[in-house]
């Protein structure tokens, strides 16, 4: 009974010392991050269900993103913590979009649209690509619905404690994407006015499933409202001018704010 026993505590401390030995580490707690890079910005189309190759130009004015955070996975070092604040976000100045709208029916189109920014460099924003369904498709009225997912790259700094080192996340991430978008077309009018709103979970930083015990990610919500107007040239090229305003939420003391003028060239054939 003796030897039986001897047997089975040795077996259970074998066990228990080759998984705290073969398993990955605990994260470790977030001291303070930085992330670099841009908001997500959805693409614009207004007018007609046609063909359409759109071009636009973004000044972010007001970007006021910075404020405290949480990571889900791991703990909070509170000691990062200064002035109610352990987060750092670097928005571009500058966003530039080019994309397509190709008509698949009378009231459905498939759109591709390329983001970039200018930061230290050039560089992409995203990817997305979009399904877009007309709601209200008549002379004078255009209602869409887009559902679509964003490919993005993300540039995160994950800062384990009080020295210089990191834990960087440089790598590309997808997430989906919603909106709506409301604009008049009357012929008569000088210009037209529309209304855009959008969603999307942007995702930050996601450790995955193999490098701590515990996936550690953080992602943000982004509700975004751009009202604007149109102008019509003629029946191929239309210019429209909106501004964008961002709330992005989870991240506490923060104004989670980004003011986004913009200027779009739309060629229609």
């Amino acid at each position: 009974m003796k030897t039986l026993t001897y047997f089975i505590l040795t077996i259970t401390l074998f066990g228990s010392v080759s998984f705290s030995n073969g398993g990955p580490p605990p994260a470790p707690p977030l001291f303070k991050a930085k992330n670099k890079g841009a908001v997500y910005e959805a693409p614009l189309i207004i007018g007609k269900n046609t063909n359409a190759l759109f071009a636009r130009l973004s000044y972010v004015a007001v970007s006021e993103l910075d404020g405290k955070i949480k990571m889900e996975g791991t703990s909070t070092n509170p000691q990062g913590t200064a002035n109610g604040k352990n987060f750092e976000w670097q928005t571009p100045t500058m966003l530039f979009n080019i994309g397509i709208s190709a008509k698949l029916s009378e009231n459905a189109a498939l759109i591709l649209n390329l983001g970039l920014n200018k930061m230290d460099e050039l560089k992409v924003s995203g990817f997305e690509l979009s399904y877009c369904g007309m709601l209200v498709n008549n002379e004078n009225h255009k209602f869409r619905l887009m559902l679509g997912i964003n490919i993005h790259p993300k540039d995160f700094r994950w800062y384990t404690d009080s020295s210089s080192f990191s834990l960087n996340q440089s790598s590309n991430d997808y997430d989906p994407t919603i909106g709506f978008i409301y604009n008049s077309d009357f012929e008569n009018w000088l210009v037209n006015p529309f209304v855009q709103f959008s969603y999307s979970c942007q995702t930050l930083y996601d450790s995955g499933d193999e490098k701590f015990s515990t996936e550690v990610y953080k992602n943000v919500n982004v509700f975004s409202c751009t009202p604007g107007i149109s102008y019509k040239f003629n029946d191929n090229l239309r210019t429209v001018f909106g501004v964008t305003f961002n709330y992005v939420d989870k991240i506490e003391n923060s104004k989670n704010f980004v003011f986004t003028p913009q200027l779009q060239f739309s060629f229609y054939w």
